[in-house]
Parts: C-alpha cells; structure tokens; sequence
C-alpha cells in the first residue's frame, strides 16, 4: 500500500512541473492557439488508440515491466520537448509521452489489487485509493516548484518531468514485487493484444454501465478541456501575470480537487 501511493505521489510530481505552464512553453515556442490545441489533441487521440494495447501488453508481461517501460518512453517524450522547438516535433513528443502513459494507466492500480488480493488482503480496497488523493499535494508542491524554475526557462520544468520519471522507473522496479505474476511464454505477436482488444470493446458495449461513465467522461472533457488549454495563456496576456503566480494559480486549481474529491466521499456516504 505504501508503496502504491508513494509511486502515485512521485508520478503526480513529475507530471505537474509543467502543469501551470505547458500552453504558455508552446505559444514562447511560436505555436498558434489552434497548434497548441492540435498538439493535444494528438496526445489525447494517441492515448485513445494506444490504451488497450498497452493494457494487453501490462496482462501478458506484467504490470511492473509495463509502468516500469512506461516511465523510461515518458521520461524520453519530456525530454524531447525540452530539446524542441518545432510543432512537429511537439507532436512526435506527444505520441511518445501518450505511449508511456497508456503503458502506466491502469497496470499501477492493477499491480496494487492483483499484489493485495495475492496476500490475502480483506481490507476495503476504496479506501485504498482514496489514500491515493494525498497525491494531489505532489501536484501542488510540482507546480509551484516548477512554475518558480520555469520563470527562470520554460523549458527546465520539462528536464525536470523526464528526472521525475525516470526515478519513478527506479523506485518501481526497487519497491514494486510481483511474485503473484508469472509471465507466459508468449511469441511477440498481435494476436494476444487483438483478443484482448476485442474482448475489452465487447465488455464495454454489453455492459451498460461501462458505457454510461465512458460516454459521461468524454462530454465531461469537452466542457472543461478549452478553459484547460487556454487559461494560462489569457491569464497572461489580459491580466499579466507572471509565470509564478500561474503556479500558485494551478496550485488553486489542484487544492480544489483535492477539496471536491472530499466532498465527493462525503456526498457518497450520504445517500449511500
């Protein structure tokens, strides 16, 4: 469990040294607006093709050796967005850094259930993931941390992400045991990878509650997603704020999930 929750915390440290300054890097680079928002888009269309063969890829080979890939591929992708300076290498960066992700998501929580469930864990696995939340103060202390650099040069928070992930590499394959997993002698194919796929698409269709919080999920991204891209920006250029206080901005912004995600237990157990 702890070491669950501290590979959670470092994660969300790493990822938040860009956070409050991400579309304020692309536009000093020369992107458009309508760039910025391409060179998102590519990651988030990237994650959405690459998530369930990299989810196949965590139940053949393990979760450990697939969050463990997927660190090192994030580490690469953030450092090639400190090298750059061009929207298509921005976008090369992105499928990078999205393979990485999808490599991480899902197998950190699938390690930590398969791992308690192996030593006879009879806890309540929910509030094992709410301990989780603490990580959101790595966000906090990520993007003051990295918004105070970054006033310094906009490119350093991202040599500072790769650092961060390729520790978590470290820490994971140090802390994370996997002696309930044994890994099958599996040619290198595509063919395991399509039957997970198609048997993930099925569950998904037939189940209607998986449907319902997938299709409640994308309307929930395309309310907030452009306030998500273009607040630093405008926040800079029609009130002049400084780099720094766009970190104490975001700082707000995470503060106030942390809050909502309190509440939220709290409104649950309510009308439970």
């Amino acid at each position: 469990i702890f070491a669950f929750v501290a590979a959670s915390w470092l994660m969300n440290l790493s990822l938040s040294f860009f956070f409050a300054t991400y579309t304020v890097f692309l536009h000093a680079k020369g992107l458009s607006l309508m760039e910025i928002n391409l060179t998102n888009l590519v990651f988030m269309a990237s994650c959405f093709l690459l998530e369930i063969p990299t989810g196949a890829i965590a139940d053949l080979w393990g979760r450990k050796r697939s969050i463990i890939t997927g660190a090192i591929i994030m580490a690469g992708g953030f450092f090639l967005y400190y090298l750059t300076a061009s929207f298509w290498w921005f976008v090369l960066a992105e499928i990078i850094g999205a393979f990485g992700s999808t490599c991480i998501s899902g197998a950190m929580e699938a390690w930590a259930v398969d791992s308690l469930k192996h030593y006879n864990y009879d806890g309540d696995l929910e509030k094992i993931f709410q301990r989780r939340e603490i990580s959101q103060s790595a966000i906090i202390i990520g993007c003051l941390v990295g918004s105070m650099v970054g006033s310094q040069d906009l490119a350093l928070p991202w040599l500072m992400s790769a650092g961060g992930f390729l520790l978590l590499a470290l820490f994971v394959a140090i802390y994370f045991p996997e002696r309930y997993f044994s890994r099958q002698n599996i040619k290198l194919s595509f063919r395991p990878i399509k039957k997970v796929a198609q048997e993930s698409i099925a569950f998904g269709w037939k189940n209607r509650p998986v449907f319902l919080v997938i299709g409640f999920s994308a309307l929930m991204f395309l309310a907030f997603q452009p306030l998500n891209m273009y607040w630093n920006i405008y926040s800079r250029e029609r009130y002049d704020f400084s780099v720094v206080a766009l970190g104490f901005l975001f700082s707000g912004i995470s503060l106030a999930i942390y809050l909502g995600s309190l509440a939220a237990n709290w409104w649950k157990r309510l009308f439970a």
